[in-house]
């Protein structure tokens, strides 16, 4: 690009010292960013107009491919591309360049065949591909910032390499997962698997194989002659480096069709054994068929695989500072690791994740897992004694505060699908005392409805265990009409969803459009507003604090342990009266006149209130008047009159705007804003919508 001169005013912005002496650009150089970009924008006029004149050019750069139908054809489009360029300043390196039609021609990286209409991979590049990948074939480990460049030569090999685009995903997918696991660190290492090796192998046998373009015999008039156009004064551009934007198709009977059905097919999710890449990779390397890891993996929840996700990707990035195998750690590694999170301030709890985490991974003998060995028991101990595990509340809340509240939005008929939703997930929680995963594992497909009670199935616990039999969650109905009867509001709140859910079989569904399945944190988070609406402290009681304050207001009942037990699910009464069983504190609740009030219902009685009395409405306005004056003064506020026409049409624009949201919020605010029986809100019957 030496021809392309650049501004004397900016030549400044150019300049780089080398062995004390200051070297500044006069030209546009190779190295910079938007080079490139500007290099093609410039020639575009010159491209056009030779295309005008009916040439066949495609130009990358400073690399210029001449077509045409015929060689005499062939032949004037290059006369008339190198006097173009050449009246234009551009200078023409005859030794780098064709200018004698041929019809077979390298032509980045690709050697173009008119008459056979193939394009393979240029010997170079070809025997560059097959080094790199028998190189990384014969690796067990490797950075991932090297899996990434075979991966980037591979891809640009796409165009001239029939079926290339169907044998590289076990690679990609591979170094994915290995830097969603190290935190998008390149210099990590990764293992090189089974199904990666036969990819690699693949294109070690099969990147010669070149690609025919669909072509119809006795139609279309093939190319007699092609040219290729290298203006090496400009940009030196070496074909091995550069890759192919264009795109080609294969078209041939039976492979073909099945290779390219598997080639747009979607990729398999697997959620199951997402969560742990590292134990997968473990279980290969001892010699364990993929299949049979699925189901090894299947041994622990998904809960449990996030858990442990957290601390194999803190372990693998500790291996990799130091330089040591994740795979094959041993008992002082592991004691080294626990360290470091010891004092980084983990609990005693989330060490013992971490060393069951590991354990999972590296066994330092045969059936011995590095997590059992006595130091690291001792360690933990020690841990123990002095971070000793503490329960999270003293006392409990009262279940009438939530009672009172629940029973004062009125009957399930009146209320919008918000509050219907919220009703039922916190009546759930408290009549069943169970875990916010129960509550999300509530299945219609296992639920069985009589006319006095509903019964569900939990299949999908995470704390079933082989020989414990399923648990069953009873939903018995009131005898006298209440709106705390847990089975009228389950009745009316399945009604109400009846034709939102389609598909979805969960219980509880997502109040909002589309209405899919929800999650354990939405149904916390709906938990935590209604134990706010209702006066308790969410900052020290959390969702969960359901099942400790159910639990412990039917122990002060006198109901029977068993069927506390049964009810929420223990086995033991210890894990009860160890955990749940907590003295109810009647003084966790704030209630006051605003309880169940929206924002919105607050800022109309603060309004109300002030403008009761006229001296404090009209101090309210001076200070207003004040506050624009002020800032009108500072320049910081414009009257409309002095502001130009366009932005008088823009505000116009915006106050427009903002009319049409208001009265699009004052037309649903009886629907989903104001509860029926909040404070200061008429009792309107409402649709559920």
């Amino acid at each position: 690009m030496r021809i392309i001169q650049c501004l004397l005013q900016k030549r400044k912005f150019l300049r780089f010292e080398w062995q004390g002496i200051l070297y500044e650009y006069t030209c546009l150089p190779n190295g910079l960013a938007c080079a490139p970009r500007r290099f093609t924008k410039l020639l575009k006029p010159a491209y056009a107009t030779l295309r005008q004149q009916g040439c066949t050019v495609v130009p990358y750069l400073d690399d210029s491919y001449l077509q045409g139908d015929t060689k005499v054809e062939c032949a004037d489009n290059v006369r008339r591309t190198v006097t173009l360029l050449q009246d234009l300043g551009f200078i023409i390196h005859a030794e780098k360049s064709k200018l004698v039609p041929t019809q077979e021609i390298e032509f980045l990286g690709f050697v173009l065949n008119s008459v056979f209409m193939t394009i393979r991979l240029a010997p170079e590049k070809a025997q560059r591909v097959k080094l790199e990948c028998s190189v990384l074939s014969d690796k067990q480990y490797a950075r991932i910032q090297e899996v990434a460049h075979v991966i980037g030569l591979l891809v640009s090999s796409f165009p001239g390499v029939q079926y290339g685009q169907l044998h590289y995903r076990e690679l990609e997918q591979a170094k994915t997962v290995a830097l969603k696991r190290v935190c998008g660190n390149y210099d990590a290492t990764m293992i090189i698997t089974q199904a990666m090796r036969d990819n690699l192998d693949w294109w070690v046998e099969e990147c010669d194989t070149p690609v025919s373009p669909e072509a119809e015999e006795g139609e279309g008039g093939s190319n007699h002659g092609a040219a290729e156009l290298a203006n090496a004064a400009l940009v030196r551009h070496g074909a091995e480096d550069a890759g192919g934007s264009s795109s080609f198709s294969a078209a041939q009977d039976g492979p073909a069709e099945v290779a390219a059905q598997q080639l747009f097919a979607p990729v398999e999710e697997k959620a199951a054994t997402s969560g742990m890449p590292l134990i997968r990779e473990a279980l290969t390397l001892r010699g364990i068929p993929e299949r049979i890891g699925k189901v090894i993996t299947q041994s622990w929840c998904g809960s449990t695989q996030r858990q442990y996700q957290v601390h194999l990707h803190k372990w693998e990035a500790y291996c990799s500072e130091r330089d040591i195998d994740p795979l094959q750690g041993t008992v002082a590694e592991l004691l080294g690791f626990l360290h470091v999170l010891y004092e980084q301030g983990l609990s005693y709890s989330s060490l013992n994740t971490a060393r069951s985490a590991v354990s999972a991974l590296v066994s330092i003998s045969s059936g011995i897992s590095v997590g059992s060995d006595p130091l690291v028991c001792r360690f933990l101990k020690g841990v123990f004694q002095q971070r000793p595990t503490r329960s999270r509340y003293k006392n409990v809340w009262d279940v009438s505060t939530v009672f009172t509240y629940i029973d004062s939005l009125g009957r399930n008929c009146e209320l919008t699908l918000k509050y219907l939703t919220l009703k039922l997930t916190v009546l759930l929680a408290l009549a069943t005392a169970n875990r916010l995963q129960s509550l999300q594992t509530l299945d219609i497909l296992n639920m069985k409805m009589m006319d006095n009670k509903i019964v569900f199935v939990l299949n999908r616990l995470k704390q079933r265990t082989p020989g414990r039999p399923a648990q069953f969650v009873d939903i018995d109905r009131f005898e006298t009409e209440s709106n705390l009867c847990v089975y009228r509001t389950l009745r009316a709140y399945l009604d109400a969803t009846l034709d939102l859910r389609g598909e979805e079989k969960q219980v509880l569904i997502s109040f909002q459009k589309p209405h899919k399945k929800v999650g354990t944190s939405t149904i916390a988070r709906w938990i935590r507003q209604v134990l706010a609406a209702a006066g308790i402290d969410t900052s020290v009681f959390c969702a969960h604090s359901t099942r400790a304050a159910a639990s412990s207001a039917a122990s002060v009942a006198q109901v029977p342990i068993t069927d506390i037990l049964r009810t929420a699910g223990w086995t033991s009464g210890q894990t009860f009266a160890k955990h749940y069983r907590l003295p109810v504190d009647t003084g966790t609740s704030n209630i006051s006149k605003t309880m169940g009030m929206t924002n919105a219902e607050r800022q109309r009685k603060f309004r109300a209130n002030r403008d009761k009395d006229p001296a404090r409405r009209q101090a309210y306005l001076e200070a207003g008047r004040k506050r624009y004056s002020d800032d009108k003064e500072k320049g910081l506020r414009k009257s409309t009159k002095e502001l130009p026409e366009r932005e008088r049409r823009q505000l116009r624009r915006k106050w427009k705007k903002q009319k049409r949201v208001l009265r699009a919020k004052q037309k649903i605010v009886a629907e989903m804003i104001t509860p029926p029986m909040s404070p200061l809100s008429p009792r309107l019957p409402l649709s559920l919508v």
